[in-house]
């Protein structure tokens, strides 16, 4: 604090001094302006040709996008702070720059989106990460991409980002998804959960037929595979099938009044389970109504919002006993969960979103492939990219590897080796606390071998409904 006092005075006094001369705006920029590339933890004296400079792409004004660029930040700080990089006997440090991509407001804009990887390109970026709302990332990873820059994916699900390399390999060989997993693997991991949960309290509820499912889907791209395909995965299998599941897409607009009239819908479908599928905007209008009317039924699904830890203040405590996908919470997912979960609260005071913990472990990725081949030649990192195996490197990923569409390899299917990327499913609880859960069907478990977790809670409306 006494720094940062010392620094204000400074800019008042030079600032009050000059401006009897008309130069006080000039020497405000000139002497105090936040630089564009900004190397935390290295030594003050580095020149720019030592900095390897990532540029960070995301809405600035979103949750995403400033998880993004906090992510790459303490990744940054951490790696130079440890004392960098050194290739041909030259040391190199990380520097980050940013630039706004608009892209989670409607509607949406693809033409900021380009313009803003245009800047961190004609700024000198050499390596990206973010990438958020698909329909706008599509659009400006095109002049990434036609610069054979690498472009790390941590914040779109979408499958089409990483298929098109089955077929334009050569193009989009410079983009990787490092997180989240993508859509297919988010169904095939919230299936077996839900699975498995609903065939433990059909077993304990045995007053009640549980067979009914909501996928409650804002209606975007990166959802409208995945909704049907889960909601046809809960009535065939051969665990617990549903008799009935319905597809509701709605507005990502949508306001609290709408979700009043949606949960309406809902209750009159008789709806045991409601699985939302919500990247950002709506899910505190859907958890404050779903306490307010007190629908019997569970909530269990994707809401990205709800991994913040101010949610609970936002919903005013209606958070409680949502059940949603989070890479990480405290525990020991991978031998380096808690040390980092930490590190991270200590520095921001706050929990890492999932496009954080992707940003960090792209940067300390690109750093790890740089350090090993020794080299800045691209092909070289695109070969150590691909035939790297990682372990117990990521707090998120006890294994982790890219697939041959350079997308983050995950556990798909019972039988798998869970030390590939999967998610938690972690549900609010008193006091706003919130533990990864798990479901009552072990064999269908997707979580690493002896991971703690805590023990999942039925509200006590919807209790008290199936046990009558």
């Amino acid at each position: 604090m006494e720094k940062k006092a010392k620094q204000i005075v400074a800019i008042v006094v030079i600032a009050g001094i000059a401006v009897g001369a008309g130069l006080g705006t000039w020497i405000y920029f000139a002497f105090f302006a936040t630089p564009y590339w900004v190397a935390p933890g290295a030594p003050a004296t580095i020149s720019e040709d030592q900095m390897i400079k990532v540029g960070c792409l995301g809405d600035l004004n979103n949750i995403q996008g400033a998880g993004n660029y906090d992510g790459a930040y303490f990744a940054a700080k951490q790696i130079n702070e440890a004392g960098g990089v050194t290739v041909g006997g030259k040391t190199y440090y990380v520097a980050i720059g940013k630039e706004d991509t608009a892209e989670a407001r409607a509607p949406f804009d693809t033409a900021l989106g380009v313009a803003a990887a245009e800047r961190l390109l004609a700024r000198g970026a050499e390596y990206f990460v973010g990438g958020f709302r698909t329909e706008v990332l599509e659009a400006y990873l095109e002049p990434v991409m036609d610069a054979k820059k690498l472009f790390f994916g941590t914040g779109a699900a979408t499958d089409s980002l990483c298929k098109v390399l089955e077929t334009q390999y050569e193009k989009y060989k410079y983009f990787f998804r490092v997180m989240p997993i993508n859509s297919t693997a988010l169904g095939n991991q919230v299936v077996p959960f839900i699975l498995g949960l609903m065939a433990g309290l059909n077993s304990t509820f045995v007053n009640e037929d549980i067979d009914t499912a909501v996928v409650l889907r804002e209606n975007l791209d990166w959802t409208a595979e995945m909704g049907p395909k889960v909601a046809g995965a809960l009535l065939n299998n051969s665990v617990y099938n549903f008799t009935t599941t319905y597809d509701m897409p709605y507005n990502p607009a949508s306001t609290a009044n709408d979700f009043d009239s949606y949960w309406g819908t809902i209750e009159g479908y008789g709806a045991h389970l409601v699985i939302p599928i919500i990247s950002a905007g709506t899910g505190v209008y859907m958890m404050t109504k779903y306490a307010e009317r007190q629908p019997n039924c569970t909530v269990v699904g994707i809401n990205v919002e709800s991994q913040l830890d101010s949610y609970w203040e936002e919903t005013s405590g209606a958070a409680i006993y949502e059940t949603m996908m989070q890479p990480l919470v405290r525990t020991n997912k991978t031998p380096v969960s808690i040390e980092f979960w930490d590190a991270y609260h200590a520095y921001y005071d706050s929990s890492p979103l999932y496009t954080a913990t992707g940003a960090y472990d792209a940067v300390r990725l690109l750093i790890d492939v740089i350090n090993t081949t020794k080299s800045f030649d691209i092909s070289g990192l695109i070969n150590g990219l691909e035939d790297g195996v990682w372990h117990d490197f990521s707090p998120m990923t006890n294994t982790f590897q890219f697939t041959s569409t350079h997308d983050v390899r995950a556990w798909m299917e019972p039988g798998d080796n869970k030390d590939y990327a999967q998610t938690l499913m972690v549900q609010w609880q008193t006091g706003g606390a919130k533990y990864a859960v798990d479901q009552y069907v072990p064999v269908l478990s997707f979580y690493p071998v002896d991971m703690e977790v805590g023990t999942y809670q039925v509200a006590p409306w919807v209790a008290a409904d199936w046990a009558t």
